[in-house]
C-alpha cells in the first residue's frame, strides 16, 4: 500500500471510531439536559420522547464543526 493510502485508510478509521463516540457524548449530553420527567419517558421508552431525542442527537452529533 502506496504512503497515502496508508494515510487516507488511517483516516478513515479514526473517522468511523470517532463517529459512535461522538453521538454517545451528545446523547450523553442532550440527556443530562432534559427535566426529569422527559428523563423518565425515555428510560421507560415512550416512542414520542425517544424519536424526538434521537432526531436531536443526529441533528447536533452530525453539524460540521
Amino acid at each position: 500500500m502506496r504512503q497515502t493510502e496508508s494515510n487516507l485508510h488511517s483516516f478513515m478509521k479514526k473517522a468511523k471510531n470517532d463517529l459512535p463516540r461522538r453521538y454517545k457524548a451528545v446523547y450523553d449530553k442532550l440527556y443530562s439536559e432534559l427535566p426529569i420527567w422527559k428523563r423518565q419517558l425515555v428510560d421507560e421508552k415512550h416512542d414520542r420522547q425517544c424519536t424526538e431525542l434521537a432526531k436531536q442527537v443526529i441533528r447536533e452529533a452530525e453539524k460540521k464543526d
